[in-house]
């Protein structure tokens, strides 16, 4: 069997949730999407931009447009297969518990006349390839069927987990997301993805779901090779990719929340001209960076930190030197020190970046004079070795992970 049909959606295509042949049975709180719950919001803003720098295409700056419109829901395509699966979900507990609520809302959603989205669009990209072979070893089945599993393993990609995939998931309140990509060779074509939790299918055999659903077409899960037409103000042109974040999480403070996240995951990204963001009207870009970085768009809480990489990279007194570390690549030092008057902007930690210049952790400099410093790690073997050992967020280096090089993890 392997595959659940539930009701036909529009042509031949329709959402098939999967069958767990009795293995193991998931909840909507998987640990895959655990991980970005702490902050749903600042999560889809670092991962899609860093899957979007991977798939850089030229010398263009990558360009991310983040876009927020309503769908009229019963143009989200197969509505009610979508709808029917969610009650049977929340069927399955007792009313008043936790997962009952939670279906419950979802199948309220369902039934507004229109449901807020959130379009994450890139441009001066390749595309996903693969979307019409499904090849296993490629991008597009990587990113819509894998977990865990990745096609970066260069040392100039930003991420190399398979993991963040997932934070988009998060920002949904219906656990649902549509990738459409038009490629590099011209394919186009799409596929939904929905997040739910196993449900009894048989009494008699205990077969489940395993809690995903996909709308594609045909008894494979294969993609539909077609445009898919959900914001009806955009049309792609050219090749890139497109996510589609349906019932989007907004929260009230949700726009500035990403241009946050933005500046101080690729302030170094932006400044070097290698990244252009759009979040819902507002341009980030070299050319903006610096009437942004003093604006009221940033978190309050942020803007410190934000402020003191731009002036460590703009401010013409800001002490620089490269550094050869040990043979496996060169690291470049910025370092300002502040005086009495000027204390409060000194951040006193050093901000790590590795290309492609994606801000990864920082560290609290032990000197007592108010200091700002970054260290950026260059496309090199150290940077290479770094990658592999981050954190599936990308937010801290743990030595642990060394597992052949005992003398470099010492």
């Amino acid at each position: 069997m392997g595959l659940f049909n539930n009701i036909l959606g529009n042509k031949n295509y329709k959402w098939k949730f999967i069958e767990n042949g009795n293995g193991p049975e998931y909840s909507l709180d998987s640990t895959d999407v655990e991980t970005f719950k702490k902050d749903p919001i600042a999560s889809i803003a670092r991962e899609l931009c860093q899957n979007s720098i991977d798939a850089r295409k030229g010398t263009e700056p990558v360009v991310v447009e983040f876009k927020s419109f309503y769908l009229n829901t019963k143009d989200l395509p197969g509505i009610d297969a979508l709808k029917r699966e969610m009650i049977c979900c929340r069927d399955s507990y007792q009313q008043g518990t936790k997962y009952y609520k939670k279906f419950d809302s979802m199948v309220s959603h369902l039934e507004r006349e229109q449901i807020l989205c959130l379009r994450v669009s890139d441009y001066n990209t390749k595309g996903l390839e693969g979307v019409k072979s499904f090849d296993r070893n490629k991008a597009f089945y990587y990113l819509t069927k894998g977990n865990g599993l990745t096609t970066k393993d260069n040392a100039t990609s930003g991420g190399s987990k398979g993991i963040g995939k997932f934070a988009s998931f998060v920002a949904s309140d219906l656990q649902t997301v549509f990738y459409s990509t038009l490629n590099e060779d011209n394919e186009e074509g799409y596929l939904g993805i929905t997040k739910l939790a196993s449900r009894l299918l048989d009494e008699e055999s205990g077969m489940c779901t395993t809690g995903y659903g996909y709308y594609c077409s045909t008894e494979k899960v294969l993609p539909i090779l077609e445009k898919l037409v959900l914001d009806k103000e955009f049309t792609r042109t050219q090749s890139g990719t497109d996510v589609y974040i349906i019932d989007f999480r907004a929260e009230e403070n949700w726009k500035s929340s990403i241009i946050t996240k933005v500046l101080d995951s690729f302030m170094v990204a932006i400044d070097k001209g290698d990244l252009i963001v759009s979040v819902d009207g507002t341009n980030i870009s070299n050319e903006t960076l610096r009437d942004i970085v003093y604006t009221n768009e940033i978190t309050e809480s942020e803007k410190r930190n934000i402020i003191g990489q731009y002036i460590l990279l703009n401010d013409a007194t800001v002490f620089k030197k490269e550094v050869d570390i040990h043979g496996y690549g060169n690291i470049k030092i910025l370092l300002k020190d502040f005086n009495k008057q000027e204390e409060s902007l000194a951040t006193n930690k050093c901000i790590m970046v590795r290309y492609p210049y994606m801000k990864i952790t920082d560290m609290k400099i032990p000197f007592a004079k108010p200091c700002s410093a970054m260290c950026i790690i260059e496309k090199n073997e150290l940077n290479s070795i770094l990658r592999s050992i981050e954190n599936p967020q990308h937010t801290d280096w743990e030595p642990n992970r060394i597992q052949d090089d005992v003398e470099f993890r010492r």
